[in-house]
C-alpha cells in the first residue's frame, strides 16, 4: 500500500495476496538505500469484479511444547552440586531446605489457547470494485501470563472513471494490537534454576534461593510480576492514488500514503524478598510513543513490444517524511 516498514506485527495475514522478493539491482532502485540488502514485496487484496461474496473463516487450536530440555531432577542437581564442591576443595554445603523436586518447565509453560475470526465482503461492476474485511486474533503465550490480541478492519475500493483512461481508488487499515510479552532470558533462567526448591514457601509466598545459592529469581515468580506489563498498540495507515493510462504500454501513477501509529505500555517494578535476590524498588514505568509518516510517489512506466522484441522504461521519484515522539 505505498507504505514503508520493518516490522509486519501489526498486519492481518488474512489481508495479504502475495509476497515477492526483490535481489536484482534494476527493480531495486526505486527503494534508494532501504533496499541495500533487498525488498520483501507484500501485496495486500484487492477489491475484484464480480457478485457480492461473503467470506467468514474461524478456528480454534492450541500450542504446546513438545520437547522439552531434559535436565537432572531435585536429588541428581544436589548430587552433582555436592560433588561440584568437593573438587573445588570447598566447605561441604547443607542442604537443609532443599527438600524439593520441581520441573521448572512443567510449571511455566502451558497448552496455550488460540482462536483466529475473519470476514470480507467484496464485489463490484466494471466501474467500481469495493472490499471489507475485519479480524480478531487472541491468543495466550506458552509461558504463563503472556498472550497476544489483535483487531483489525480494513476496506479498499478502486473507480474506473473514464474507462481504464483514468482510474482512482484508496486503502485503509486500521489494527489494535495489544501484548504481554515474556522477560528476557527467561528460559535459561527456568533452565537453570534449582530443581530442588519449591514453587511457594511454608507461607504460601513464592520460594527463592536459600543457602547462598546464586541470585536467581523464581521463575514462576517473574512471569507472574511481569504480567501486568502490557503494551496496546494502534495502527491506522493507508493510501489514495490516480492513475492514468492513455494508451497501450503507457502508465503514470501517482500515490499518497500516510502512517500513523500509537503505542502506550506500562513496566512495573515490585518490591522482591526471595532469598538472596532483594530488591525494595517499587516503581511504575509509562511510556507514550507516536510516529507519522508521509509518502508521496510518481512512478511513469512504459512497456514496448515489437515482434520477437521488448523494452521497458520507468522514470518516477518519491519522497519520505517521518516523525517520531517518545515521552
Amino acid at each position: 500500500d505505498g507504505l514503508f516498514n520493518d516490522n509486519i506485527n501489526f498486519l492481518n495475514p488474512e489481508d495479504i495476496e502475495s509476497m515477492e522478493i526483490l535481489k536484482d539491482p534494476s527493480s531495486l532502485a526505486i527503494f534508494g538505500v532501504r533496499g541495500a540488502n533487498g525488498v520483501i514485496i507484500i501485496t495486500t487484496k484487492k477489491a475484484k469484479e464480480g457478485q457480492t461474496l461473503v467470506n467468514i473463516n474461524t478456528s480454534f487450536g492450541f500450542k504446546k511444547v513438545v520437547d522439552k530440555v531434559d535436565l537432572v531432577n531435585g536429588p541428581q542437581f544436589q548430587e552433582l552440586y555436592s560433588e561440584q564442591l568437593a573438587n573445588q576443595k570447598d566447605t561441604p554445603f547443607d542442604f537443609s531446605g532443599w527438600n524439593a523436586n520441581t520441573n521448572w518447565q512443567d510449571e511455566i509453560f502451558r497448552n496455550a489457547s488460540m482462536h483466529n475470526h475473519q470476514i470480507n465482503i467484496s464485489g463490484g461492476n466494471e466501474g467500481t470494485t469495493y472490499s471489507l474485511s475485519g479480524g480478531y486474533l487472541s491468543q495466550d503465550g506458552i509461558g504463563i501470563g503472556s498472550s497476544f490480541e489483535r483487531f483489525s478492519a480494513r476496506m479498499n475500493s478502486d473507480y474506473n472513471l473514464i474507462g481504464k483512461f483514468l482510474t482512482i481508488g484508496e486503502h485503509f487499515t486500521l489494527n489494535r494490537t495489544s501484548e504481554v510479552q515474556a522477560p528476557g532470558g527467561f528460559l535459561q533462567n527456568v533452565l537453570q534454576f534449582n530443581p530442588s526448591l519449591p514453587v511457594y514457601d511454608i507461607n504460601g509466598e513464592y520460594a527463592g534461593p536459600v543457602g547462598g545459592y546464586p541470585d536467581r529469581e523464581n521463575p514462576v515468580a517473574r512471569l507472574d510480576r511481569n504480567s501486568d506489563n502490557r503494551y496496546t498498540y494502534w495502527r491506522m495507515f493507508g493510501d489514495a492514488y490516480i492513475n492514468l493510462n492513455p494508451f497501450k504500454g503507457f502508465n503514470v501513477r501517482s500515490t499518497f500514503g500516510l502512517d500513523y501509529a500509537q503505542k502506550s505500555q506500562r513496566i512495573f517494578t515490585y518490591p522482591i524478598t526471595e532469598g538472596n535476590v532483594a530488591n525494595d524498588k517499587n516503581a511504575v514505568e509509562a511510556k507514550q510513543e507516536h510516529w507519522t509518516k508521509w509518502m508521496w510517489n510518481a512512478i511513469a512506466t512504459y512497456n514496448l513490444e515489437i515482434g520477437k522484441h521488448r523494452g521497458d522504461a520507468m522514470v518516477g521519484m518519491e519522497l519520505n517524511r517521518d516523525d517520531d515522539i517518545n515521552f
